[in-house]
């Protein structure tokens, strides 16, 4: 789902007033002026559909195909591990054509975390374990348990069927580290393959849901390769997880940011559990630090924005406008297809989208973290009242200001979730840098600094805080230590973590965990990370995968 309620709300009711007005189409069977072709109104000019109007479907794959070789592109080898994951058989066998891969070289269908199989092997050794466990009840358990075990909070040898699945598919994970190492991503939606008629809102994106996948059954390979105090080899599956995080950053759509974004942020959680054994080596927290330094700041928004998504735009009003390949199909088409009863001026609205897609992506590519939340937040709250009072006294162009208006509004209104979510990601890289510093000085002082000034860093703006004029503030507590942030609402919330998983400083039972607003908490990281309790007694399995 793109849109929320609200935009949903307000693009019907103007939709409504307008219609209302009398500015109904008295030219609805006049011919329809020509809509001119260039950088302000269609966005791009070529190539072109049947229609001679933009086909974006195949501009989308011609951008995201550019530089690909068969060499250079991990999602060869991802879906050779993967299997027909989160597809059709049919959609598989046109994933494997594009990408020229032969489907017999690939595994069986990937069945491990995230997977309906997995949480089945879990729910009936729950059950196995303690009789009196329902099967819902069961199922619940069985949720906590994969994030527990994938989190570093629970052993993975005490839980048989997740050894049990990890000594089955070593080769495959083996497969999916290879795969991150590539430095390209590139696997074609396959309804574009299929039909590149297809609506781009409507666009399915496997790839992006089975890197999660993968990065989920990576976390629990590194899980286990800690309890056995591999801790090296426990990061090069972290590592491997941070990298897929870059390829679903090389997507087109605010979707691909998002996963990005839940890819670091699992990994930093596995980053964390390596961080804190006693067995990780000096040398391994600096190579750690190494690679951390390596990474992007963040998921990049301004070019999904520019192109991928201002694309998604230019495809929903021109199925609007005209009907073209097939019109328009999407959750909302009822209350925008409306819009052909209106009298306005299509190059005028294409203009008024366009210039605020510009508009939001300049926003988007303002480094400084307060700097742009306050832009973009400021150019959000414009757009929602930019759209005037519904009268019938409104004109033609007037009517076309409406309508530009409040597409723009409805068409960027998924973006807004991927600046929070760029927000609060490069925040959490600036505090698991940090956390990498004081797990050095652990290791080589044998306890936590009592202040960051003792840290001996490089980089002494790696302390302060993207969200206040002060550093980051920084607790030892008896076992550990509390690090955080103030975020986005710049109030000390006492270590009030946003997963609502930290409050004031300690971690939270899980029955009571409440996420919170952007504006009422901080980010904070808490070590050491608290262990899971399984309700049931289990038996260990502490043989090697």
């Amino acid at each position: 789902m793109r849109h929320h309620d609200s935009s949903r709300t307000w693009l019907a009711t103007l939709f409504v007033a307008l219609t209302a007005t009398g500015a109904g189409s008295s030219l609805i069977a006049a011919a329809e002026p020509a809509i001119k072709l260039d950088r302000e109104t269609t966005f791009i000019t070529n190539p072109l559909a049947e229609d001679d109007l933009p086909n974006y479907a195949q501009a989308i794959i011609d951008r995201q195909a550019k530089g690909v070789t068969e060499d250079n592109n991990g999602a060869i080898i991802f879906w050779q591990a993967m299997g027909p994951s989160g597809v059709s058989d049919d959609d598989f066998q046109r994933i494997c054509g594009a990408l020229r891969i032969d489907p017999q070289t690939c595994q069986p269908r990937f069945d491990g975390p995230r997977t309906e199989l997995f949480e089945q092997r879990l729910v009936e050794w729950l059950q196995s374990q303690d009789p009196t466990l329902n099967t819902a009840s069961a199922a619940e358990l069985s949720q906590q348990v994969i994030n527990a075990v994938t989190d570093g909070r629970l052993l993975a040898s005490s839980v048989p069927p997740a050894t049990s699945w990890l000594k089955a598919n070593e080769q495959r994970l083996d497969q999916l580290i290879a795969s991150a190492a590539r430095p390209r991503f590139y696997s074609p939606p396959p309804n574009l393959l299929q039909d590149q008629s297809s609506e781009l809102a409507l666009v399915t994106l496997p790839d992006a849901e089975q890197l999660r996948s993968a990065a989920c059954a990576l976390a629990l390979r590194a899980n286990w390769r800690l309890s056995k105090k591999q801790c090296a080899e426990a990061w090069q599956d972290a590592w491997a997880m941070w990298q897929q995080s870059n390829q679903a950053n090389q997507g087109w759509t605010v979707i691909n940011s998002l996963v990005c974004v839940s890819l670091r942020e699992r990994a930093g959680r596995v980053t964390l559990a390596i961080l804190q054994s006693p067995e990780v080596s000096t040398k391994l927290l600096h190579q750690i630090r190494n690679d951390l330094s390596t990474l992007e700041q963040s998921t990049d928004l301004a070019p999904i924005i520019d192109f991928g998504e201002r694309c998604v735009a230019m495809d929903i009003c021109l199925r609007l406008f005209r009907g073209r390949l097939g019109g328009l199909n999407v959750e909302d088409a009822d209350s925008l297809t409306r819009l052909r009863t209106i009298d306005f001026d299509e190059s005028q609205v294409l203009l008024i989208v366009n210039d605020w897609h510009d508009r939001v992506a300049r926003a988007a590519r303002e480094p400084q973290s307060r700097r742009r939340v306050r832009v973009q937040k400021q150019l959000f709250a414009e757009l929602a009242e930019s759209v005037p009072l519904v009268t019938e006294s409104l004109n033609r162009d007037q009517r076309s200001r409406a309508v530009g208006d409040a597409l723009a509004y409805y068409l960027l209104d998924a973006v807004a979730s991927g600046f929070k979510a760029k927000s609060r990601d490069e925040t959490r890289l600036r505090l698991l840098r940090v956390a990498v510093e004081l797990a050095v000085y652990r290791a080589e002082h044998n306890g936590y600094p009592t202040s960051l000034d003792e840290l001996a860093l490089d980089d002494a703006t790696l302390l302060g805080d993207p969200y206040s004029d002060e550093r980051l503030i920084y607790r030892r507590t008896r076992d550990g230590y509390l690090l955080y942030s103030l975020f986005e609402d710049k109030d000390n919330d006492n270590g009030s973590d946003f997963t609502g998983e930290i409050r004031d400083g300690a971690w939270v039972e899980s029955d009571e965990v409440e996420r919170r607003e952007h504006d009422d908490c901080d980010l904070a990281i808490r070590l050491p990370l608290p262990p899971f309790q399984l309700p049931v007694e289990a038996t260990s399995d502490d043989t090697e995968p």
